[in-house]
């Protein structure tokens, strides 16, 4: 942005905002690596879902690209059990995926504020 800022200084019709910083909350930036196939691997390496989920997914060489990936299936299969993991409805157990050390809080039917593991 700089740089577009310095070379558009002499010119009156372009836009030039008088920026200080800039600051990206979940960016994604490659569909390829980032989001699901991301979080996946992030799972694996703290320890949150078992090597055999992981190995099938190695072994089947499943992107979880929602992009590419064709929805059937062992490559499914196998992000269906993942997608289970972050957030089960049954047992009231969900990860805060941008914090996997802290309480997960979502609201009930009445938009209070509770912790999954609540009810």
């Amino acid at each position: 942005m700089n740089n577009y800022i310095e070379a558009n200084l002499d010119n009156p019709d372009a836009f030039l905002p008088n920026l200080k910083g800039m600051m990206v909350g979940n960016g994604v930036t490659n569909w390829k690596y980032d989001g699901s196939p991301a979080a996946f691997e992030m799972s694996y390496w703290h320890s949150l879902i078992d090597k055999e989920l992981y190995d099938t997914k190695l072994k089947n060489n499943c992107s979880f690209n929602e992009l590419i990936e064709p929805k059937a299936g062992v490559c499914n299969d196998t992000r269906m059990a993942f997608d289970k993991l972050w957030g089960n409805n049954e047992t009231k157990t969900t990860l805060n995926i941008y914090d996997i050390f802290g309480t997960c809080y979502s609201s009930n039917d009445t938009g209070t504020l509770r912790s999954a593991s609540e009810g």
